[in-house]
């Protein structure tokens, strides 16, 4: 644009040169010019040569410029092609988006084709890996079989074999199965030896037999030991006829949550770990038999209803236990003021005989919940007590029962659970480890029985899948229970003399000093102790326990395994008199043994 400024402006000046008037004659300037000088004739060769040369400038300038026109022209067609170029370009970009996506859809498909086949294929595996497995298992099983097949019944041996050792400070005169309520007090002169023993007598065989019809199952179990106690066989807590059976009952089960049952088992008393579930009690992992005072058991005939929920987080189930009374106390020599007979409270005519004549079973009720993090239960037990006296019109009832509450929760998923547990009522001293007094006999006949409590806490470790840890702590309180009753003499009309259980006037000094002769002059049923016995009646057992279990191994052939544990019982009584002042002894007699247990085991595969 600027060169064709340029040659305008050419154009322009050169008309103005062509157009300017040549001087004339008439000009004052040109006459007086004129007078002076001489005019020369101007060349008309060089002016055409002037034109000449403007006009090629301008001819050169025009072809210029048409070049230039021709140049914008080849420009705006080469920008026109580039345009169309850009056009066709992005119809092809667009093109190959689309066939880019199209492309792409198609490559997703096919992955996931692809994908498809390759689950496909692992599903495949799976199932061909898990089809192997069960070939193997069957295989395995075929060879070496867990159960065996009798017509429609699986049956299921097991139990362990095992030699179990313990040592005492003081005697008890027992294996492995402490009498917590007989540990000696100081006077005795088991108090004074300790005690050594090794057994076999815990070594357990089972038998499981399971069934189904429809969608129903049918299981039957069987448990004996050999710790069967046939001249004082009886069933206080357990049932120990010997052969010894430690269960043997019938199951029932409904998918609709339903389960029936019927036979020896633990009762409802006995904290489960999950629901309320034979076979899925917590059991306190001790070598010793009698486990840990405080924890709450039975383990006799009884008849059971169960119902599961739906999602199985709630469980309630009732139970009708075979009864078994634990007399105790000093019993009055006077009943309605005559001095009569008496049937020891509870007990049948046989005055040796070890059963009581009961008059209906115990009910039990419990009601589990097991919310997704730990295990809770609530329980109940109500008992009816009869006795029956020589020369009596009538027979003397009165109930009993307790409350009580349990849990588990798992501190640490799989490595350590907290187990707590507490029964709590009157007359439920049958249900508690020592196995202590339930009533006493009042002067008209009357059964009464005694406040009771127990329970127990206890840690249980896993800390490698060979070793286990477990400690516990328990309890026992029995309250005392007696009523002063008219005991008159010659000397003394009004006198009254305290019968019952931990009685305040019964003569413990014989608890101190062996063979002390005392109370002289003393009739026959009172508490005089001119016998030389311990009477204390027992107040409270406390226990601590601490063990591990160490797994040598654990396969296809079974498990070995060895346990040790240590124990210290603690016994305390109700004060009574402590005879003559010149012993100056207390008047609640206390007493304490520290224990150790091993075992050997080997459980059946």
């Amino acid at each position: 644009m600027r060169t064709y400024q340029k040659v305008l402006a050419v154009i322009a000046l050169s008309g103005m040169c062509l157009a300017a008037p040549l001087p004339s004659s008439s000009d004052p300037a040109s006459k007086k010019h004129t007078k002076h000088h001489a005019v020369k004739p101007v060349k008309k060769d060089a002016n055409a040569e002037k034109l000449r040369e403007l006009k090629e400038t301008v001819d050169a300038q025009q072809a210029a410029m048409q070049q230039m026109q021709q140049q914008v022209q080849q420009t705006q067609q080469q920008l026109q092609q580039t345009q169309q170029q850009l056009t066709q370009t992005q119809q092809t970009a667009q093109a190959a988006d689309a066939k880019a996506t199209a492309v792409e859809t198609n490559t997703n498909l096919q992955v996931q084709r692809v994908q498809s086949d390759l689950t496909d294929v692992k599903t495949a595996l799976n199932t061909t890996e898990v089809e192997v497995k069960k070939d193997s298992k069957r295989v395995g099983y075929l060879e070496h079989p867990l159960s065996l097949a009798y017509k429609n019944i699986t049956l299921t041996p097991g139990g362990f074999l095992s030699v179990d050792g313990v040592y005492r400070q003081k005697a008890t005169n027992s294996d492995v199965v402490t009498s917590f309520i007989a540990i000696p007090f100081n006077a005795s002169p088991l108090a004074h030896v300790s005690e050594f023993r090794m057994t076999a007598r815990v070594s357990r065989l089972t038998l499981l037999a399971e069934s189904k019809f429809g969608k129903n199952k049918l299981n039957g179990y069987y448990e004996m030991d050999f710790l069967g106690a046939a001249p004082t066989a009886n069933e206080n807590q357990t049932t120990s006829f010997t052969p010894r059976q430690r269960q043997l009952f019938l199951q029932f089960i409904t998918p609709g949550g339903w389960t029936f049952s019927g036979g020896q088992n633990w009762n409802l008393m006995v904290m489960n770990k999950k629901g309320i579930e034979l076979r899925g009690e917590w059991i306190p992992a001790t070598i010793e038999a009698n486990y840990v005072v405080g924890w709450s058991y039975g383990r006799y005939a009884n008849l059971r209803v169960t119902k599961a929920s739906a999602n199985k987080k709630t469980t309630f189930a009732i139970e009708a236990d075979n009864p078994a009374y634990l007399p105790g106390g000093t019993v009055p020599p006077a009943i309605a003021g005559a001095v009569i007979p008496i049937v020891q409270a509870g007990q049948n005519n046989n005055t040796g005989g070890n059963l009581s004549t009961n008059v209906a079973p115990d009910v039990s009720i419990k009601l589990a919940l097991d919310p997704g993090w730990g295990h809770y239960e609530l329980k109940a037990v109500g008992r009816v007590f009869r006795e029956r006296l020589f020369n009596a019109t009538k027979s003397n009832i009165n109930y009993g029962g307790g409350v009580g509450a349990g849990m588990i929760l798992p501190v640490v998923k799989g490595k350590a659970e907290f187990y707590a547990d507490g029964l709590v009522g009157r007359g439920i001293a049958r249900y508690g480890d020592s196995s202590n007094v339930d009533f006493v006999t009042r002067s008209n006949g009357d059964l009464s029985p005694l406040a009771n409590l127990q329970a127990i806490v206890g840690l249980e470790t896993h800390p490698t899948p060979k070793l286990d840890w477990y400690a516990y702590a328990g309890t026992e309180y029995l309250d005392r229970n007696f009523q002063n009753v008219p005991t008159p003499t010659p000397a003394n009309p009004a006198a009254t003399t305290a019968f019952g259980y931990g009685a305040p006037n019964v003569n413990n000094a014989a608890c101190f000093v062996p063979s002390v002769a005392l109370g002289t002059g003393a009739t026959a049923g009172t508490n005089s102790n001119a016998t030389g016995t311990c009477p204390a009646a027992v107040k409270s057992l406390q226990e601590v326990a601490s063990g591990v279990w160490y797994r040598f191994y654990k396969g296809s052939m079974g498990t070995l395994q060895m346990g040790l544990q240590a124990q210290y019982v603690y016994k305390n009584t109700w004060g009574g008199t402590n005879g003559a002042a010149v012993l100056r002894l207390p008047n609640a007699p206390k007493a304490g043994d520290g224990m150790v247990f091993t075992s050997l085991r080997y459980f059946i595969p």
